[in-house]
């Protein structure tokens, strides 16, 4: 979940949570059997939240927990990146079918990588994905962690992103 939000603020355009998706609730079906909503399928994102289902989510250890508490830290990072407004976006061929990676630049030369690996494994990309950077150090503010290349190549965790940018 938190891999697809990872696009869903980063790639362009204005992001949109529907409710419940901060708690990672399933979609509501209940709606087919309603005469007045059956025909209109946007009953499936409209589900009722519970006082339940938000302490789930304030208690720690829960899947619940991991997605609301890494959804929020993922809208504070946007919210610090100028870059994740008025940019432009280019997708940026891998040649990897597991990563799916694009570049964000806006008009002040601030640059976003993102890289997203889709794979249940660690995945590698060849660190002249960076050269867009031009030999400044690079960090990804997801983690806050550097990015230090491994025998010319990136590792990327399962089913996880990166945001790479200059660090300051």
């Amino acid at each position: 979940m938190l891999l697809i939000h990872s696009i869903i603020l980063s790639i362009g355009g204005i992001p949109l949570l529907y409710s419940g998706d901060e708690l990672g609730l399933l979609n509501d079906y209940r709606y087919e059997t309603q005469l007045d909503k059956q025909s209109d399928d946007r009953w499936v994102h409209r589900i009722p939240v519970t006082d339940q289902d938000i302490e789930q989510a304030k208690r720690e250890g829960t899947p619940e927990n991991a997605l609301a508490c890494g959804l929020e830290s993922m809208i504070k990072v946007r919210k610090s990146l100028s870059v994740l407004g008025h940019s432009e976006t280019h997708i940026i061929e891998t040649a990897n079918e597991h990563l799916f990676a694009y570049q964000r630049v806006n008009q002040q030369g601030d640059r976003l990588l993102a890289i997203c690996n889709f794979s249940e494994y660690p995945q590698y990309l060849d660190e002249g994905y960076l050269e867009m950077f031009e030999g400044t150090e690079v960090e990804d503010v997801l983690s806050a962690n550097a990015i230090v290349p491994e025998n010319g190549r990136l590792r990327l965790a399962a089913l996880r992103s990166v945001w790479l940018v200059t660090k300051k």
